[in-house]
């Protein structure tokens, strides 16, 4: 596993690094000061969430596009609200579509980088996503988002070579709760693998190294979640392990990043 840690300071081209398999996790350590100021912020409120799914507890606040369905017209009318909440939520400790667009271009080799939209619509730039204890999330590998209908339009934007995944750890778990990345590809998964355009990856697994990364709070993490199967351990002690993050991908056929949830 090609993990590089740096200071928040670091304005290497670390996207391209991860686009071309160069490395695969870049960790920037303290890149929110203020993030147990923020998760008191989200622990006080009441924003709406769903969740991911009945075998496993984990929460999403905002709809991504993998989990827009056939609502696409309600997927973009809620994108607007969702934000306005959230900046509402933080009562202006922090504001996170400027940060996450700061952080993003300043590793973007000078490149532009922006949330793409449909017809003027913008998409969702990011999820803050909630494991309580017991939390976790199964192994996967976002490529296989591609294959959803959500995609049938954006996928046509984007190179599909890799999706890379990054989050700012807002506050970590007391135990567990780590980012585990296998050496299993997603090349390397057949039909078998797949139901209902979701992976099972149980019989793949054993025997596979497996690398564990545990963020600590306010440190950003960026890595290719897109073509490594990884997954988020169960979370343990007596807290929440909260996130905020999304993905990127190259813009197909011209120079550039789409940054989304």
């Amino acid at each position: 596993m090609r993990l590089e840690v740096a200071p928040a300071t670091d304005s290497a081209p670390h996207l391209d690094a991860l686009w071309r398999g160069e490395k695969e996790a870049v960790l920037l350590q303290k890149a929110l000061p203020q993030a147990a100021e923020v998760v008191q912020c989200l622990e006080r409120a009441s924003l709406p969430r769903l969740r991911f799914g009945q075998q496993f507890e984990a929460w999403s606040y905002g709809r991504g596009l993998d989990r827009a369905g056939q609502d696409h017209a309600g997927f973009f009318e809620g994108v607007h609200p969702f934000l306005k909440q959230v900046e509402k939520v933080l009562g202006g400790i922090w504001s996170p579509l400027p940060w996450m667009l700061q952080q993003l271009r300043a590793r973007a080799g000078g490149l532009p980088l922006e949330v793409p939209n449909e017809n003027g619509r913008p998409y969702l730039p990011f999820t803050i996503r909630e494991l309580p204890v017991g939390g976790c999330l199964p192994p996967h590998a976002e490529l296989e988002q591609l294959r959803r209908p959500p995609y049938a339009h954006f996928r046509e934007q984007i190179d599909p070579q890799t999706l890379l995944s990054w989050f700012v750890t807002l506050q970590e778990a007391e135990s567990g709760g780590e980012l585990a990345i296998w050496s299993l590809r997603y090349a390397e998964l057949g039909e078998a693998q797949f139901h209902r355009d979701h992976t099972d990856l149980s019989t793949l697994l054993p025997g596979r190294s497996c690398t564990k990364i545990a963020p600590e709070a306010g440190d950003l993490l960026i890595f290719d979640g897109g073509r490594n199967v990884h997954a988020v351990q169960t979370v343990a002690g007596s807290r929440s392990r909260w996130t905020l993050g999304g993905f990127v991908a190259a813009r197909r056929g011209q120079p550039g990043w789409w940054a989304w949830a």
